[in-house]
């Protein structure tokens, strides 16, 4: 009888625990959708890699992904991963991985996570894999890891077999989560790495029973693991070694004994180590022990006990809770109602007894996600499909997904179709029991209306330079058309460009069998900026019979390079320059391209190797004593070995670059004596230090406060504002017309007018010493106002009346 009953709960252990009948993995994609992913390029290569590892996943597996930008859109979910499960992923990630707009990491993640620790009992692994190229988030409630990490450990404490991982792409992370989220670092190229989403395995185990007598044996099981595993090593802690994922054995003397689990993967190891894992007695009293399954069982779920009682117990009496009691080895029992169950086991062998109590906790129903379609079976392009749900309590939230796009929420919902084809609807809906999701499909017939996106490269574009207008998609049953500056053009592609700097409107009309799609975009034509004329000298001090190379730092083949050096004329982007004369040679380009024309001055010096041309510099040259003056040899051409300074006041230095004090007022000649190799010595130009007496410290505060009075004064009296007057009308850019008369000191142009994307401010004022008012730019004077004058701002057509 004792060892059917040990048996039976051995049997039972593994049917339930180790191997459920319809084991499923979780992957859960939270995949970054902000603008940058985009200007990276890294829309292919992450496309790629994502559906390549898809196609890698069993059957059983099932797949969440929840893009974010701005805002989180509702996931989309796939309960298994048949053939057409994966060819129909592949397809919604290329049509809705659209990167725009800004980051909303943290409040995603945070948001998935509370949603996996409502499902996680339902998984054996789930594989949580954040994918972004920054961590800026611009939006939302949380700002950093912080809040995050904490939900992260909660679920990862709470769920062995949950691994959560960041991978960010192309960039190394300044806030790093602690080792609940493990990041990792992925180069662009990186991508193409099979291995780069795969993990590595995350050894687990257990042991049963714990507790032995010599020569019985105990069973050891491998739990499983988010990444693969193609080989497992056991050490049972007394020499002997096992490679079953399910593996026995046996102990020959008493003691504990620590066993460790070593997996491989295709893409790296895992080792788990539990110490004194296992006892090994003579005599094993009994002793109470017990767990359920599932781990957090629902309302009308049967919760079965599994007894993992030690030393061959005779007896086992059961007390649950309010669900009564029993005497079977392992019984089962169904709640009626959510919250906390007390279930005690009391085991007993002869006159022995023993007593474990635990907590079971028993959560709500989940909600019926169930719904039904209105029509049930097809649609036409153009017709309304009904989404209604089956439960409608006012404490559930509902979420619609359609053809890969978010609806609005509510117990029923309504969605035109806009494409024909099979279309996936998901229902999801959130109560107190967690998150339920179901699937449905409706077939649509008839064409879709084409679609009028286009794209503009580049935007913005210099004045002058062809601009490429193409159409997004396209069909050979569909026209396109196309309007700009009050101009027609037809084709999929077109081409345009303006000698005018402003802001321009290009409208596209496609037109195909199920309907006409418009849509607008804007066109930014902006000047050419001025030429940068700097260059660079090489060297700045030349010897007689060197060469000089002079080269422009701005090299675009539109502009035009022109020198004069040394009173020659040049042409071309370089020049190299023979050094003949010795002296100072005066260097000036001029660059002229679309932009205008800029010149910049520099000069260079020839020397003769033979003398030393003996120059220095001092800082200050003037002060109050005690004045303390750097001097600085700057002498060029031959190599000088020795030096003398003579500072005008009796003292001198054999230093090269020596600092000195003056300690009395007075004017000191200063002269410096540089020898060269051959022992010939050169002059310096002498220069002279003045030095006066300090002024008495109140005299210093008085002028500064004289001076800051005088400049206020000054400062004022030009900038103060004079009355403006006049009327000011203008035609906006939507053809509305509108006027104002003009009164204070000052009139800020509305930036409604001037279109969406203007971001310059416009002032109309009149400053001391104008005898007209002006429009400022930004602070800056942009137009001047005359008694009738007419001009534009961001193409809006303004007129100033200075007498109405």
């Amino acid at each position: 009888m004792l060892i059917r009953n040990g048996l039976r709960t051995l049997i039972l252990f593994w049917a339930l625990v180790v191997s459920p009948a319809n084991a499923t993995d979780l992957h859960y994609f939270v995949v970054d959708k902000s603008r940058s992913i985009g200007e990276n390029n890294l829309v292919a290569p992450l496309t790629k890699a994502l559906k390549g590892h898809v196609n890698t996943l069993g059957e059983q597996a099932e797949v969440r992904i929840i893009f974010f930008d701005s805002t989180a859109k509702n996931h989309k979910i796939w309960p298994s991963m048949s053939f057409d499960a994966k060819t129909n992923f592949g397809e919604y990630f290329a049509k809705s991985f659209r990167p725009g707009g800004n980051t909303r990491l943290f409040d995603t993640v945070a948001e998935v996570i509370k949603e996996v620790s409502s499902v996680a009992d339902d998984y054996e692994t789930v594989t949580m894999m954040i994918l972004s190229d920054g961590e800026d988030s611009k939006k939302g409630r949380m700002r950093d890891w912080k809040e995050v990490q904490s939900l992260a450990c909660d679920l990862v404490h709470a769920h062995g077999s949950v691994l959560i991982t960041w991978y960010t792409l192309g960039f190394q992370a300044k806030l790093l989560p602690d080792s609940c989220i493990e990041v990792k670092k992925v180069d662009t190229g990186g991508l193409e790495d099979p291995c780069v989403f795969e993990d590595p395995p995350v050894a687990r185990f257990e042991a049963y029973p714990t507790r032995v007598k010599i020569g019985e044996p105990v069973k050891f099981f491998m739990l499983p693991s988010p990444g693969k595993v193609s080989g497992v090593e056991w050490d049972f802690g007394d020499g002997a070694k096992g490679h079953e994922p399910e593996d026995r054995h046996a102990y020959a003397t008493v003691g504990r004994f620590s066993v460790s689990l070593h997996e491989r993967g295709p893409c790296g190891d895992d080792t788990a180590v539990v110490r004194d894992c296992i006892e090994v007695v003579e005599v094993i009293p009994p002793q109470a022990e017990f767990s359920w399954v599932p781990g957090h069982p629902r309302v009308g779920q049967d919760v079965q006990l599994i007894n993992r009682s030690s030393g061959q117990p005779d007896n086992f009496a059961w007390t649950l809770g309010s669900y009564g009691n029993s005497i079977d080895a392992s019984p089962t029992f169904t709640p009626t109602a959510p919250g906390d169950v007390t279930v005690s086991l009391t085991v007993t062998k002869g006159d022995q007894a023993h007593k474990s109590a635990k907590t079971i906790e028993v959560r709500p129903v989940p909600p019926d996600p169930e719904f039904a379609l209105a029509p049930p079976n097809e649609i036409k392009i153009g017709q309304e499909l009904r989404l209604i749900a089956k439960s409608k309590a006012t404490s559930l939230e509902h979420s619609w997904t359609v053809a890969g796009r978010e609806l609005l929420s509510g117990a029923e919902a309504r969605w035109t179709a806009d494409e024909g084809g099979m279309i996936d609807i998901f229902h999801s809906v959130k109560g107190e029991g967690g998150i339920a999701t179901a699937r449905d499909k409706i077939y649509v017939t008839g064409y879709a209306p084409p679609s009028a996106d286009f794209t503009i490269d580049p935007n913005p574009v210099l004045v002058g330079v062809r601009v490429s207008i193409r159409a997004s998609q396209d069909d050979p049953s569909w026209t396109h058309e196309w309007l700009i500056e009050g101009k027609k053009k037809s084709g999929v592609e077109i081409q345009w460009s303006s000698q005018t700097a402003a802001t321009y409107e290009a409208t596209h009309v496609a037109i195909g069998p199920g309907g006409t799609s418009t849509l607008a975009k804007t066109i930014h034509v902006i000047s050419h900026p001025k030429p940068d004329p700097d260059f660079e000298i090489a060297p700045i001090a030349a010897n007689i019979g060197g060469t000089v190379v002079i080269r422009a730092k701005a090299t675009d083949a539109s502009c035009r390079h022109a020198w004069v050096i040394g009173g020659q004329n040049f042409e071309g982007p370089s020049i190299d320059y023979p050094a003949e004369k010795p002296g100072a040679v005066e260097v000036r380009h001029t660059v002229t391209g679309p932009g205008g024309s800029a010149s910049v001055d520099k000069s260079f010096s020839v020397v003769d190797p033979g003398l030393v041309q003996v120059v220095f510099k001092a800082d200050p040259v003037e002060g109050k004593h005690p004045l303390k003056v750097q001097f600085t040899d700057m002498s060029t051409g031959s190599v000088a070995i020795a030096h003398r300074w003579e500072f005008g006041d009796g003292g001198t230095s054999p230093e090269k670059d020596p600092r000195y004090t003056y300690e009395t007022a007075g004017v000191y000649r200063v002269t410096l004596h540089v020898q060269n190799a051959l022992r010939e010595w050169s002059d310096s130009k002498p220069l002279d230090i003045a030095v006066t007496n300090p002024l008495p410290s109140w005299i210093k505060w008085a002028v500064a406060v004289v001076a800051l009075l005088i400049v206020g004064l000054i400062a004022y009296s030009k900038t103060r504002p004079q009355p403006i007057v006049g009327k000011l009308e203008w035609v906006s850019l939507d053809g509305a017309k509108g006027s104002i008369s003009l009164s204070g000191t000052k009139f800020t142009i509305d930036r409604a007018l001037l279109g969406q994307h203007a971001t310059d401010i416009f002032t109309v004022e009149k400053r001391r010493g104008d005898d007209y008012c002006s429009v400022y730019r930004n602070g800056m004077r942009h137009q001047e106002l005359k008694d009738v004058t007419a001009f534009k701002l961001e193409g809006v057509k303004f007129k100033y009346n200075q007498s109405a």
